[in-house]
């Protein structure tokens, strides 16, 4: 009797990741796009009312009205960073999605464990510049603290963009069924044009837009139909993995988004407050502001075994041996802020108690 000889082969025929949701939906409000070799930045703002010039007889002399000035602001933009170790037991380890039956060097399985951390170091750095986004859209401010640093910076949104709905009648926060949501709107729309600014958008988190899509007020005025839009800002909105698209009201797009994002301790925490929505204008002069930190000479040192590399928005990455010479470091940085230069373009309403 004759036997086969049968070979016996394993092989990865697939690798799937999931992945939470990036914070990075609202980073679209800050359109204009800003790279400087430096880490301390100006900002000038300037505001110019619908002045009318006065009625004045031909022979007498006009009585003057104020000159508009502007006013310039200083801030030192903060540095988001992180670091990540290769060790030899890494390189032995199967690496995620590679055929681990399929022979490499040590050195090809290296060069793909740096590429995975600096893609992993890019990623916690969008993370970092959603996070901030979000809450210089709700705040008009930015709170910078951890390793070393604790401050503030306060873009100036004036106070009368912020409105909390309820402080005078309770009724009137979105979980009532007799709130004016329409007079609401109206209300911040009016602030805006104010401010020379159209509001186009308005975002919050998914359980307060449900309490506005639910409103007796709005469900007959409310356009659910999800069609083509022309404004690329909000395109670039609804593509975002998180959002939730309600509709149209009253020209208003109004979009869900619950931002989840993991702290330093590990624990889970909201992006995005629970009680307000924003009203803004994606048509705005806002900016994403890079920098360049001195302390990070990388690339102007690039020696000792150090590989270092800058791209167009100084984003900086370095590898490195370290002390021991059994790791390999790979560290990435970016000096960068969100920053509400359009101080006009976005309202917040406190809309729940």
């Amino acid at each position: 009797m004759a036997y086969d000889i049968i070979t016996v082969r394993t092989a990865l025929t697939a690798a799937v990741e999931n992945t939470q949701p990036s914070l990075g939906g609202l980073v679209s409000l800050f359109p204009v796009k800003d790279t400087v070799n430096s880490e301390l930045v100006e900002l000038d703002y300037k505001f110019s009312k619908a002045r009318v010039a006065q009625f004045v007889n031909p022979e007498a002399e006009p009585d003057g009205t104020e000159k508009t000035g502007f006013q310039r602001n200083a801030f030192k933009l903060p540095t988001v960073q992180d670091l990540r170790s290769i060790t030899g037991k890494d390189l032995k380890d199967v690496t995620f999605g590679r055929d681990p039956y399929s022979p490499e060097s040590i050195r090809e399985v290296l060069t793909s464990k740096i590429t995975e951390e600096v893609q992993d170091l890019r990623g916690m750095v969008d993370n970092a510049l959603g996070k901030m986004s979000i809450q210089v859209a709700f705040e008009g401010k930015l709170t910078v603290i951890g390793k070393g640093v604790n401050y503030e910076l306060d873009f100036g949104r004036p106070a009368e963009l912020t409105v909390d709905v309820g402080a005078g009648d309770p009724n009137q926060y979105w979980d009532n069924a007799g709130a004016n949501i329409e007079g609401q709107f109206l209300a911040a729309m009016k602030l805006l044009g104010k401010y020379g600014r159209t509001a186009d958008i308005c975002v919050g988190p998914i359980n307060a837009m449900q309490y506005l899509i639910n409103n007796d007020g709005v469900k007959e005025k409310l356009d659910n139909r999800r069609y083509t839009l022309g404004n690329i800002a909000i395109q670039s909105l609804l593509a975002t993995q998180g959002v939730v698209y309600f509709g149209e009201y009253l020209g208003v797009t109004l979009i869900g988004y619950d931002g989840v994002y993991q702290d330093a301790s590990g624990n889970f925490q909201n992006a995005v407050p629970v009680d307000q929505v924003i009203f803004a204008a994606t048509n705005n002069g806002n900016l994403i502001q890079y920098g360049e930190s001195a302390a990070f000479l990388g690339d102007l040192i690039a020696a000792n075994g150090v590989a270092a590399a800058r791209d167009a928005n100084n984003f900086l990455t370095a590898v490195y041996p370290a002390p021991n010479f059994k790791d390999i470091k790979v560290f990435g940085a970016q000096c960068l802020a969100p920053m509400q230069a359009d101080l006009g373009s976005i309202a917040n309403f406190k809309v729940l108690p």
